[in-house]
């Protein structure tokens, strides 16, 4: 290509110099906007109403929003149901690393993060020494997070699970799935991943964006708080809308398991209890269905399955569980001997457990409950 000669040049200066005062002014003005609304943002403490920032100081968990995944832990010492604890930069909860040569991975809930515990009494700490106890030098990574569903699940295994490179995945989602809320898991994630969405994250930095964003959201969710019924109460309509509908529940699992075969994983699944499946009334419950789905895709993959209930054998309700829901360290002792043991009478990990390679269930998936 020849050069370009001295009267295109010319041109060229001219269209640049007309384009550089056509945008002067937006750039002006976009700059004087964002200056104003920093200058807005850095009110006084004073003027701020600091109601929520004093709960989350004095205890409960510092969750912050995540792009890809709703929610996620903040980093650092954190405080949970009287104890503090560390979550690492990669947003799991800290677990002891002794260079072993295997890992594994809890993934799952509060139930499976040890809500209200020592870090001792965790599923994850108990699982390792239970395993020690056998001769086994298991790493046991903690992928449990606080009010976290299969669908946050998958996407935390995309994004940090896999990294840790696990030689064993445990799977313990359930009860945040089948809850009720007023929102849908993979509507939220949908939405997360808008193109509008996107530009959001590429415009973080900017006050001034935040500030005309927030004007178009629903007046409940202006103030940050984060759409979990256990951080903020639900809207009062409550529609009989699962967080992840049973079918949806269903495949998210099969895909988890299909995942660990894919890498060449082993996979355990823990079905939770709590303490009305401790001690049943005989009476049909809301969660039924999901465990029939867990079973059966478990079977599916040719999966253990290790009933948190059938551990539990001799201990009260109050000696199993903190609340309605969240083990004890004792329950989470029985878990972990529970686990081991089923894992070394299977052979692993010379048996690897590795979930069959087959196409998902094909079933029809009622639930009675859902509208």
């Amino acid at each position: 290509m020849s050069a370009l000669t001295s009267r295109q040049r010319r041109r060229l200066v001219a269209v640049g110099r007309v384009v550089a005062f056509s945008l002067a002014p937006v750039v002006a003005l976009l700059v004087a906007g964002e200056l104003l609304a920093r200058v807005l943002a850095s009110a006084p403490a004073s003027e701020v109403d600091a109601g929520d920032a004093g709960d989350a100081a004095s205890g409960g968990l510092s969750m912050v929003p995540h792009p890809t995944r709703i929610w996620s832990l903040a980093p650092g010492l954190i405080h949970d149901g009287g104890v503090t604890h560390r979550i690492r930069e990669d947003q799991l909860r800290a677990v002891p690393e002794t260079d072993a040569p295997l890992r594994a991975l809890t993934l799952g809930d509060s139930s499976i993060f040890g809500h209200g515990l020592e870090d001792q009494d965790t599923l994850h700490v108990q699982l390792a020494a239970a395993l020690a106890s056998r001769e086994l030098r298991v790493d046991v990574y903690c992928g449990g997070v606080p009010g976290y569903s299969t669908e946050q699940s998958l996407v935390l295994l995309d994004e940090t699970g896999w990294g840790l490179e696990p030689d064993l995945l445990v799977v313990g989602n359930l009860w945040s799935d089948n809850d009720f809320q007023y929102f849908v898991d993979r509507e939220w994630l949908a939405a997360l991943n808008s193109p509008l969405r996107r530009l959001d994250r590429a415009l973080a930095w900017s006050v001034a964006w935040e500030r005309l964003r927030s004007l178009q959201r629903p007046e409940a969710a202006r103030d940050g708080a984060l759409p979990i019924g256990w951080v903020r109460e639900p809207y009062p309509t409550r529609e009989g809308r699962r967080r992840v509908p049973l079918a949806d529940y269903a495949a998210n699992l099969d895909a988890m398991l299909a995942a660990a075969a894919d890498r060449d994983v082993g996979a355990v699944v823990l079905a939770p209890a709590n303490r009305h499946r401790l001690e049943p009334d005989g009476s049909l419950v809301m969660w039924d269905a999901y465990f029939e789905a867990m079973r059966l895709v478990a079977e599916r993959r040719n999966v253990l399955v290790v009933d948190a209930v059938e551990t539990l054998d001799g201990l009260t309700l109050d000696e199993a569980f903190l609340d309605e829901m969240h083990p004890t360290g004792r329950a989470n002792a029985r878990y972990g001997e529970a686990l081991a043991a089923a894992l070394v009478s299977a052979g692993w990990p010379e048996a690897r457990l590795i979930p069959e390679r087959a196409p998902p269930l094909a079933a029809e998936w009622v639930d009675v409950f859902a509208k």
